[in-house]
C-alpha cells in the first residue's frame, strides 16, 4: 500500500509540475525564481487536492467523484492565483498584464487535470511493469 501511495503522489506531482511548466514557459515565464514559484506552489497544492481525490474516490459514492475533483480544482486555481497574484506585485516579477498570474493558474491547472486524466491511467500501467520488473 505505500509503494502504492508514494508511487501516485510522486507520479501526479511530477505529471502536474512538468505539464504546468510548460505552460508557465508558454506565459513567458522564463526566469528561475518563477519556474521556482511553479514548482514550490505545486508542492503545496498538489498533495492535499491528490489526497482528498483519492480519499474521495474511496469513501464517498461514485457519481460524486468528478464534483469533488471540480470542487478541488477550483480551489488549487484560487489558492495558486492568489500566491501568484502576490509575487507578482514583487520587484523582478513580470506585472505588465494583472490577468496574467490568474489566467496562468486556470490554464496551467485545466491542463495537467485534463492531461492527468488521460495520461494517468496509462502511466499508473507502466509503472506497475517497471515495478514487476525491478523485483524479478
Amino acid at each position: 500500500m505505500e509503494i502504492y501511495l508514494i508511487r501516485m503522489f510522486a507520479t501526479s506531482f511530477l505529471l502536474t509540475v512538468l505539464i504546468e511548466i510548460v505552460v508557465a514557459l508558454l506565459f513567458r515565464w522564463h526566469k528561475r525564481h518563477m519556474l521556482l514559484l511553479v514548482i514550490l506552489v505545486n508542492l503545496l497544492t498538489n498533495p492535499p487536492a491528490v489526497l482528498i481525490c483519492w480519499l474521495g474516490r474511496i469513501y464517498l459514492p461514485p457519481f460524486l467523484s468528478a464534483p469533488i475533483q471540480l470542487l478541488v480544482e477550483l480551489m488549487v486555481i484560487l489558492t495558486e492565483a492568489f500566491i501568484y497574484c502576490r509575487f507578482t506585485k514583487s520587484p523582478g516579477w513580470q506585472d505588465d498584464w494583472p490577468l496574467r498570474p490568474i489566467r496562468l493558474a486556470t490554464i496551467s491547472n485545466m491542463c495537467s487535470w485534463l492531461l492527468g486524466m488521460l495520461c494517468m491511467n496509462r502511466l499508473n500501467f507502466l509503472l506497475s511493469i517497471l515495478m514487476r520488473t525491478r523485483r524479478n
